[in-house]
């Protein structure tokens, strides 16, 4: 069914799972290692 999708709505999610997944490599960074930490992530 992904192919009836419009292109659009497939690289907007494609996009989210990617920010996704970085948000939550993030959260398992030690501290100290982690540069994004300012920013209360």
């Amino acid at each position: 069914m992904l192919h009836l999708l419009p292109d659009w709505l497939a690289i907007v999610g494609i996009w989210i799972g990617a920010v996704a997944l970085a948000l939550t490599a993030v959260k398992f960074l030690p501290k100290r290692d982690n540069p994004f930490r300012k920013w209360g992530l």
